[in-house]
């Protein structure tokens, strides 16, 4: 199967929660999404960047600015949030889907990849919870301790990904090497 021919199936198939990616489909997938939102991300925030490089430097070389703000320095923070935000968003849920296509060609749950992700909202409800502690020392070890199992969880669940197809039906459906067509 060509990267084309994987381009043109997984594009079919986006926002797909069911059905079966083999591992060479789903890596590639990854790739070409990674990189893709690595670039779209870059040119839609490089125009807030420079207006507030812009804004910084007249900010600097009005010394009467620095002195007496008359009316203060507009900061692109908000938008920069919200296209974070929906890249983001956009990130997650592509490979959410497409980590549960591979998770079933694998035999197992899609729910075996909210693990680390509930692993990693405990451990952020422990670093809340270092600010508001008296025992600062104890919140600093619980919220290491969390991190590390966040961390080992999200190596079994790469390792999972890794793993061969299974090569037989299963609930998930048959493989996806038959589903996908080839190269003739």
């Amino acid at each position: 199967m060509t990267v084309r021919q994987i381009i043109r199936y997984k594009l079919r198939g986006l926002l797909n929660f069911s059905g079966r990616d083999p591992r060479r489909v789903f890596w590639v997938y990854v790739g070409i999404i990674f990189s893709l939102t690595m670039v779209l991300f870059n040119i839609a925030t490089i125009p807030i960047f420079v207006r507030m490089a812009a804004e910084m430097k007249a900010a600097v070389t009005e010394s009467t600015q620095l002195a007496n703000p008359a009316e203060p320095i507009s900061y692109p923070g908000f938008a920069f949030f919200w296209v974070t935000a929906v890249f983001s968003t956009l990130i997650i849920v592509l490979a959410a889907a497409a980590v549960t296509r591979r998770l079933h060609d694998l035999g197992r749950s899609g729910k075996w990849a909210f693990t680390p992700a509930l692993l990693l909202l405990l451990s952020l409800c422990g670093f809340a919870q270092f600010y508001s502690s008296e025992r600062a020392a104890v919140s600093v070890l619980l919220l290491l301790l969390g991190i590390m199992i966040y961390q080992l969880s999200l190596l079994v669940l790469i390792l999972f990904l890794c793993f061969p197809s299974s090569p037989q039906e299963n609930r998930f459906g048959k493989p996806a090497n038959s589903a996908v067509p080839q190269r003739t």
